[in-house]
């Protein structure tokens, strides 16, 4: 599950290393916090290997959901186009609930180790710091988002003129002229040529935007990257939105939303 948080394409992802350093330093400043005792003192004594165990194990557990959590709203609510509703997703998935979260593991946690958690303190100090913790990976995770966006961005220059598709244990070059439109279907990301063939795609649609000329694909939505020489023609429908009727057929209509129609008649060289 860690090692499908990290997406080979991005750079600055977080691997399971990196999460259990978060979680090592995490635990150690939760059980630190509001302790009387100097740090080699609460090092030495009997209860801190344990206690650490027990609290890193749980922010290890929280660490592995926001970033899955993150990974995941990546591909449905990217920054740039659902900001809206991407804001409000992080902060109840990523931040809120993964509060509860370490509310009941930490209550488990003092009852593993017979003591109460009212009288810890727990919710008057190191509940409030564990809430910062976890509003300081999300920041991180968003910047992470933002640096691997923008490197990108800087690789278009670098596009390849052809994509690898794999079929049948063979791998195979299909140049962009070839490629009609990408889209995603179920779980899985298709790639369809103009001559009908589908192939199986291991990429995102988010990595194929950046591995696809701007000036000749389009993402008209989440489901869908086209070429222009595959859409014969477009119509304006209800709230401004765009209907797509591209070539070869696809499954369901096309729609580009309100927002992206002024993208598209601009990216299609229409007033």
């Amino acid at each position: 599950m860690v090692n499908s948080i990290a997406s080979p394409n991005n750079k600055f992802s977080p691997g399971f290393f990196s999460i259990l350093y978060a979680s090592i330093i995490s635990a150690h400043l939760i059980i630190s916090i509001g302790e009387e005792r100097n740090l080699l003192e609460l090092i030495l004594s009997k209860d801190y290997f344990f206690s650490l165990a027990l609290i890193g194990t749980a922010a290890f557990v929280v660490v592995v959901y926001v970033a899955w959590i993150d990974s995941n709203l990546n591909r449905f609510y990217d920054w740039r186009e659902k900001f809206l509703e991407r804001i409000f997703y992080q902060i109840v998935l990523a931040l809120v609930l993964p509060a509860f979260l370490v509310y009941v593991l930490t209550a488990f946690v003092h009852y593993l180790l017979e003591t109460g958690i009212r009288e810890s303190g727990f919710l008057v100090i190191k509940f409030p710091v564990s809430f910062l913790l976890l509003f300081i990976i999300n920041l991180v995770l968003v910047i992470a988002y933002l640096v691997n966006k923008l490197l990108a961005d800087d690789g278009q220059e670098h596009i390849k003129p052809f994509i690898w598709v794999h079929k049948s244990g063979r791998n195979i070059p299909i140049s962009h002229e070839e490629i009609a439109y990408i889209f995603h279907k179920g779980q899985y990301n298709y790639l369809r040529t103009f001559s009908g063939q589908d192939f199986m795609i291991s990429h995102t649609l988010d990595e194929m935007q950046h591995k696809l000329p701007g000036t000749e694909f389009f993402r008209a939505n989440r489901q869908v990257i086209i070429n222009i020489s595959a859409c014969s023609h477009y119509e304006t429908i209800e709230f401004g939105k765009l209907r797509l009727e591209i070539k070869p057929d696809f499954d369901s209509a096309v729609i580009v939303s309100q927002k992206r129609a002024r993208d598209f008649k601009k990216w299609a060289g229409k007033p």
